[in-house]
């Protein structure tokens, strides 16, 4: 299964493949570990958190945030179609034109 974006996968930003979001409209059943620790200490289902029981009632909702990456990435420019690499090109002229790239990417 692929990563959600922005956790990692090695997927460029801007280049995101469709995901399964899992969310709680089930109830946590017996065996779940934090419905165990919740029981072990005195929560009682129906009930919200915190001494008198007045507090949230639901589980926290997880929200995907895709309007941010990791440090150093940026999306990507479209190229240009002059400097592509072309079967027939010499190592210098490919060189050559990687370096015309990174250099427009820069201004």
């Amino acid at each position: 299964m692929p990563f959600p974006p922005g956790v990692g996968g090695g997927l460029p930003v801007g280049e995101q493949q469709n995901y399964e979001v899992i969310t709680a409209d089930r109830a946590i059943d017996e065996s779940n570990v934090g419905n165990r620790m919740l029981r072990n200490m005195g929560w009682q289902e129906g009930l919200g958190l915190g001494k008198d029981g007045g507090g949230i009632r639901e589980p926290v909702q997880a929200t995907a945030v895709d309007d941010r990456a990791g440090l150093g990435s940026h999306k990507r420019k479209t190229a240009d179609p002059a400097l592509e690499a072309l079967p027939g090109d010499s190592y210098k002229t490919i060189i050559q034109k990687k370096a015309i790239a990174r250099f427009r990417e820069m201004s």
